[in-house]
């Protein structure tokens, strides 16, 4: 038995399932993915050349899950906790316009300090970082919108 069957006898019982059962499985162009545990289509896995199937050993979702996990922790030192936490209290709207997210909301923060503000739609986040984190240049601008109406 070369080493590579065995490697896939080993995997084949780490999952708890048969070596048959995990070649039908393959075979079918199935994939088991070690951050769900569960088999996905192999399409749905990013190419990793230095896998012996050429495959990553996570599926997309988790490998995108675990970068934002990543992201939130190292640019804004948020745990995914403290992010739902804040999107909690904004009650899933913008901290600014107070409308409802559409889509991933954007994380406010003070450019100097680093520190979190709250959760921004898109077009907020743009206003407040056209203004230049300033809030008198915000004003001026609301200001002449005011006189113009």
């Amino acid at each position: 038995m070369g080493s590579h069957v065995g490697a896939l006898r080993r995997a084949a019982s780490r999952i708890g399932i048969s070596f048959a059962e995990y070649q039908r499985r393959t075979a079918t162009g199935e994939k088991w993915c070690s951050g769900h545990r569960a088999f996905h289509l192999a399409a749905a896995f990013t190419r990793d050349r230095s896998r012996f199937n050429g495959l990553d050993a996570s599926c997309r979702a988790v490998r995108s899950r675990r970068h934002r996990r990543a992201l939130l922790r190292l640019r804004y030192g948020l745990t995914p906790e403290d992010y739902d936490a804040l999107m909690r209290a904004q009650a899933g709207r913008c901290a600014a316009c107070d409308r409802e997210f559409s889509g991933l909301p954007h994380i406010d923060h003070d450019h100097r300090t680093g520190t979190v503000r709250g959760l921004l739609c898109f077009n907020c986040n743009v206003m407040v970082g056209n203004g230049h984190d300033d809030p008198a240049v915000l004003r001026r601008g609301a200001a002449y919108l005011e006189r113009h109406r």
